[in-house]
């Protein structure tokens, strides 16, 4: 029995917080954002990106990546191997993203960017250096998918049996042997 709480206890702890979503979502580094990324395997045109991020998990607000800070952008860089799509595009001469409709207070744009290239570059892409470029919405590349860990994370866990009860963040059975560490977001219920 023992044996079994301790891997029951490490397979808890170590699995991603994000597998909730899907098993291609993963939490990068907790420290610098709470939020789940999907890295995609395949190209799309800005548009169908957009779509396909907030078709992949509609109930946890996902949609292309929001980049709010250098910390955050340095983690997204580090993270991918081919130029993909973030969440900024210009609406009505402004930087916003498509996501939350806010205007984009952070950015990283590589030098003389972003210049518009013949009139036709309102989305944003992201380089393996962290550098951002603007490029046509029509253009196929890889993208980048973020939803909200607070979404995602539920808040209690609970197991069907009566005989168990919570305390202190562990889940104990009747007979006071230790079930499970349970660390929901501060919120443990068995």
């Amino acid at each position: 029995m023992i044996v079994f709480v301790i891997k029951l206890l490490f397979a808890m702890t170590a699995a991603d917080p994000c597998d909730v979503i899907g098993p291609k979502w993963k939490q990068l580094d907790p420290i610098v954002s709470d939020s789940c990324y999907f890295f995609s395997g395949k190209e799309k045109t800005f548009a169908k990106a957009e779509a396909r991020c907030a078709d992949k998990a509609p109930s946890y607000g996902s949609h292309l990546v929001q980049i709010d800070n250098a910390g955050e952008n340095q983690m997204i860089a580090g993270a991918i191997t081919k130029t993909s799509w973030i969440g900024a595009h210009l609406v009505s001469g402004s930087w916003e993203w498509v996501g939350s409709g806010v205007a984009v207070t952070y950015n990283n744009w590589h030098s003389n960017e972003p210049n518009d290239h013949k009139d036709d570059e309102d989305c944003v892409q992201i380089y393996t250096d962290g550098f951002w470029n603007d490029q046509r919405c029509s253009k196929t590349i890889h993208y980048i998918c973020e939803a909200s860990l607070e979404a995602s994370t539920p808040k209690t866990f609970r197991i069907r049996k009566p005989s168990y009860y919570a305390q202190r963040h562990q889940c104990f059975d009747t007979r006071n042997s230790l079930i499970a560490l349970l660390c929901a977001r501060n919120t443990p219920v068995c």
